[in-house]
């Protein structure tokens, strides 16, 4: 089988020849910087792709890239569709746009950086991290389970290398494939590392496609186990050691994790780092102390926004805490993940709250909820425009007239063509039953 190598065009423009011997016809001549999908063909050339063509290249004007992790993993696009671009830069050339939705295959080389790299319809880039879903190919791992008090981790497939920081204890579950023949691969803190097979009893539990319900699965035998030793080989204060290292066990991208020992520094993180999902307080008086006393969220508007409001947790979000005794110097004292949602939730109520934006301009308002109410209803909503990458606010929206009484199912569509001009649109929405609200954000478009 060939092996499959990633690297980058240098020296100027590159010609793709029709076979290997510099006298042969140029199919294409490759830009300088570009990234290419290559196999191994002798000691002078490799093969290549490059958008419909494939041909041969000379070795030496190919820089070959160094992976920082060798997991697999799977991404889908989200948000619309993605441009591929030719080098890591939102100003490079567009080799070709991804429709929304592809699930593609992705290396990411650099976990600093907010690329990944893929390759699609024969080209190879790199496409922004933040518009791709990622988990680990779930058929690549099994579940394994540590059976020693303490389990050595190691940075190669071998009892003379390196281990990382800490050993693990005894009923962890991990991720684990065949490494070597005494060796399974698995991940400590996101990056590879290496367990000997005969500390580990194989779970039958097929792995989960969720990242999520990894995590809750893996959490199960850390229950009880309060000292940052076991998560990140250092003493101190574990919370966020745990939350962070469960993600990470689970496959979850090192860029995509705050990694922090302090709770206030994970919250800046959620609010400020492109990678994450946002950050929601409910608290008017934790955000005012929390904007006071940290420069970096000065940003924040202060009082609690319509959807910080609306927001109501999901499984495997962080949930950070002070404590009403706490000292007055606390910012923040604790940091959890959701394992369960409970029925006195307010998302228990909605069954279905979508919002769907036509190509016509118009959003089609669906409420279900799991029974009747007496009051079902847009309270309000807003239109949003992403500009240089970003959702902004655009402005509110004519909420619906119509009302559901007496009913567990609601639906209206609302004519916004005067609102809406050229660009990048979504719409929010937040649901009402009977007093109970949620926020949900309607599907993108572009309109020219």
């Amino acid at each position: 089988m060939l092996t499959h190598i990633f690297g980058t065009v240098t020296g100027g423009r590159l010609n793709l020849r029709a076979a290997a011997n510099s006298s042969a016809a140029i199919i294409a001549s490759i830009p300088n910087e570009t990234l290419l999908f290559l196999s191994e063909y002798n000691d002078t050339w490799y093969a290549a792709c490059y958008g419909a063509h494939t041909g041969f290249v000379k070795k030496q004007y190919i820089a070959l890239m160094e992976w920082a992790s060798a997991i697999e993993m799977s991404g889908t696009v989200t948000g619309g569709a993605l441009n591929l671009r030719r080098t890591a830069s939102i100003s490079a050339d567009r080799l070709i746009q991804i429709p929304d939705n592809t699930v593609i295959t992705i290396v990411d080389f650099d976990a600093n950086s907010p690329w990944y790299i893929t390759d699609y319809a024969g080209y190879t880039g790199y496409i922004m991290k933040q518009y791709v879903s990622v988990s680990p190919s779930a058929s690549a791992w099994c579940y394994g389970q540590v059976n020693v008090n303490e389990l050595n981790v190691r940075r190669q497939p071998s009892i003379s290398a390196k281990c990382w920081n800490s050993v693990w204890p005894i009923h962890r579950i991990v991720l684990t494939k065949d490494a070597a023949s005494e060796w399974y691969e698995s991940l400590y803190r996101g990056e590879p590392a290496y367990i000997a097979k005969r500390y580990i009893n194989t779970l039958t539990t097929p792995v989960h496609s969720s990242i999520v319900d990894r995590m809750l699965f893996m959490a199960m035998p850390e229950l009880g186990r309060n000292n940052a030793a076991c998560f990140s080989g250092y003493s101190g204060e574990w919370c966020h050691r745990f939350a962070d290292w469960l993600a990470m066990n689970a496959g979850m991208p090192q860029d995509m994790v705050p990694n922090t020992s302090n709770c206030g520094t994970g919250m800046v993180w959620f609010i400020n780092d492109p990678n994450s999902c946002g950050f929601y307080f409910k608290s008017p008086e934790h955000k005012a102390r929390f904007i006071s006393n940290y420069s970096a969220v000065r940003h924040l508007t202060p009082g609690l926004t319509a959807a910080e409001i609306a927001y109501v947790p999901t499984l495997g979000d962080y949930i950070y805490f002070r404590w009403a005794n706490a000292a007055s110097h606390i910012n923040v004292s604790h940091v959890g993940i959701v394992a369960a949602v409970g029925k006195n939730m307010a998302d228990t109520e909605f069954a279905r709250a979508t919002a769907n934006l036509t190509s016509r301009k118009t959003v089609i308002y669906t409420l279900t909820t799991y029974e009747d109410k007496g009051v079902l209803a847009i309270e309000s909503c807003w239109l949003m425009k992403k500009v240089d990458g970003e959702w902004t606010f655009v402005c509110g929206l004519p909420r619906p007239d119509e009302r559901g009484s007496n009913t567990f199912t609601f639906a209206t569509e609302v004519d916004y063509s005067s609102y809406i001009g050229t660009g990048t649109y979504r719409v929010a929405g937040m649901f009402n039953a009977d007093g109970h609200m949620i926020t949900r954000y309607s599907n993108e478009r572009t309109f020219k």
